[in-house]
């Protein structure tokens, strides 16, 4: 298996922060307000990794190289821009809550993981 693959209980666990759009075993789908406050942060020097890690994705799980691309797209992004520009950032996404089992998802673990009081499908 490939290390940029992510395991079912790692996309279960991306899936779970408000900034993710969707997210399949290779890609991260981020939403457009939260790359739009990651272009902010980033303008006003703040350090990307803290961004993700505020938004409970943890550079640990999604990777630093997901995080440094994300970073150099949202830059060079033109709609990313315009967006910030004509919304600001309005980013209030709170993390996502923390398991509320022994399972480390960034050791690609595939035991049952509870979230809250959802059942897992």
């Amino acid at each position: 298996m490939s290390r940029d693959v992510l395991t079912p209980v790692q996309r279960y666990v991306i899936g779970g922060s408000p900034a993710v759009e969707r997210v399949t075993d290779r890609r991260i789908y981020l939403s457009m307000p939260f790359r739009a406050h990651l272009l902010a942060c980033v303008d006003r020097g703040e350090s990307p990794t803290a961004v993700f890690r505020e938004a409970g994705l943890d550079p640990k799980m999604i990777g630093y190289k997901r995080i440094e691309r994300a970073t150099a797209h949202a830059r060079r992004s033109r709609p990313v821009r315009d967006w910030l520009e004509r919304n600001g950032d309005m980013w209030d996404g709170d993390p996502a809550p923390p398991l509320q089992s022994g399972v480390d998802p960034a050791a690609g673990r595939e035991d049952v993981v509870e979230r809250g009081s959802g059942d897992v499908s």
